[in-house]
C-alpha cells in the first residue's frame, strides 16, 4: 500500500502540475523535496507531527476548492483526492469523527451547488 501508491499520487501530482504547465523535471523537482520532508518527519515525529496540508489545519474551504479544481482531469484524481482526504482524517485525526463528518458537509456542499 506505501510504497506503489505513494509513487501514484507522485505521479498524478507530477501530471497536475505538467497540465497547469509545469515542465515535467520541474515538477518532479517541486514536489520530491515536499514529499522526502514529510516522510523524514513522520519518521523524526510522527504521524500526526508529520501530517501537513489544509486538511490538517481544518481548512475545508481548501479541500473543496481544491476538489472542485480536480474536476477538470479525470475522474480518478478528484476520487483519489477525496478518498485520501477520508483516509487521513480516520488515521490522522484526534477527532476521525468530527473531521469526517466536516469533510462528508463540505464535499456535500459542493456537490449541492454543482446541481
Amino acid at each position: 500500500m506505501a510504497a506503489g501508491h505513494v509513487l501514484a499520487v507522485e505521479e498524478a501530482a507530477t501530471q497536475l502540475l505538467v497540465s497547469l504547465g509545469m515542465k515535467r523535471g520541474e515538477a518532479i523537482r517541486a514536489l520530491l523535496p515536499l514529499s522526502r520532508q514529510v516522510l523524514e518527519n513522520f519518521e523524526r515525529l510522527g504521524p500526526r507531527a508529520a501530517w501537513t496540508g489544509p486538511l490538517s489545519r481544518g481548512d475545508y474551504q481548501v479541500v473543496r476548492a481544491h476538489s472542485d479544481v480536480l474536476r477538470e482531469l479525470p475522474s480518478e484524481f478528484r476520487d483519489a483526492y477525496e478518498a485520501l482526504n477520508r483516509l487521513a482524517a480516520r488515521v490522522l485525526s484526534q477527532d476521525s469523527a468530527g473531521m469526517l463528518a466536516e469533510l462528508e458537509k463540505s464535499l456535500w456542499i459542493r456537490n449541492q451547488k454543482q446541481k
